[in-house]
């Protein structure tokens, strides 16, 4: 049997296991929803063509206030409504944190992520691509009519995120947790709307395979993401908020750069030995400065004369 320890260890390794697939889940989506936001950009475009370009930026200057928008940012906004799933919403976007001018100015990046950040709930900002979090995707994919992925599916995807990660303050998930959300998602990805995708026909793979423990423990994206967690649960076990929010950032791909493994690490390691090796040395040097100081000073030691 067991002991308690393993089990600890385990449970926390099914838990990195989650935020591996959450964040392959992730970059397995970002090609499909680029490419569908690029098409309904494009067809929202031809709709609004002839317009003239917008001068006043109407959902900053005006917000809600819909009678004094132009013409052209109006029909943007029409146009934008007929994708939403539920009508109703287009009344509670926040568009104050738009820039309706944007929209317009033809199939640039930022124009296309304005667009596509409509369809975000609470969208915080509407200049960062919806790919960029996870929950914004999925937010995405529930409220733009563009997508056919039944909603109950989705609504389990959300539950996945947030019941296991986002709102687990214990850092642990038991094995058939785990195997019940990799089911979940490796169903998602298997819907016949992403089956098309290459990338997402290589994540379900992938997310097939974190259902093995044997197979697990070769799967170099957890071997990269493990030892970030773990720093960070041992840091700031006591806030699992910083936790959650430092993790969501690894799923993010916002410290990537942290989260790669370094080809050089075990150099790195000798180099922070010999700087510590170096300190010693240093510190041992003045404490014995000092102490021949003060035996001057109150002659005695082997200054005395």
């Amino acid at each position: 049997m067991a002991s308690g320890l393993d089990q600890s260890e385990t449970k926390f390794n099914n838990y990195v296991a989650l935020i591996t697939a959450l964040k392959l889940t992730k970059e397995g989506l970002e090609e499909y929803v680029n490419i569908a936001m690029k098409d309904m950009y494009k067809k929202i475009s031809n709709k609004c063509r002839g317009y003239l370009d917008c001068r006043d930026n109407c959902s900053k200057m005006h917000v809600a206030n819909f009678d004094k928008w132009c013409d052209t940012c109006e029909k943007w906004r029409e146009e934008i409504a007929l994708y939403m799933r539920n009508k109703e919403r287009i009344s509670v976007v926040h568009w104050n944190k738009f820039e309706s001018m944007i929209w317009s100015g033809g199939d640039k990046l930022t124009a296309i992520n304005q667009v596509a950040n409509v369809f975000v709930h609470e969208c915080r900002n509407p200049m960062v691509s919806v790919t960029d979090d996870f929950s914004s995707i999925i937010s995405l994919l529930e409220n733009c009519k563009y997508f056919s992925i039944e909603r109950n599916l989705l609504l389990n995807v959300r539950k996945v995120r947030n019941k296991y990660f986002a709102h687990n303050g214990t850092f642990t998930v038991e094995e058939n947790d785990l195997v019940k959300c990799l089911d979940v998602l490796s169903g998602f990805l298997n819907n016949r709307s992403l089956q098309a995708n290459s990338k997402c026909k290589q994540t379900y793979k992938k997310i097939c395979d974190l259902k093995l423990k044997s197979k697990r423990e070769n799967v170099i994206e957890i071997s990269n993401i493990s030892p970030m967690v773990y720093n960070l649960v041992r840091l700031h076990h006591d806030k699992p908020t910083i936790v959650l929010e430092r993790v969501d950032d690894i799923i993010s791909n916002k410290h990537s750069t942290f989260v790669k493994r370094q080809p050089y690490r075990r150099f790195d390691l000798i180099l922070l030995y010999f700087f510590f090796l170096f300190y010693q040395f240093i510190m041992h040097g003045n404490l014995t400065d000092d102490i021949e100081d003060k035996d001057v000073l109150h002659g005695t030691g082997r200054f005395r004369e």
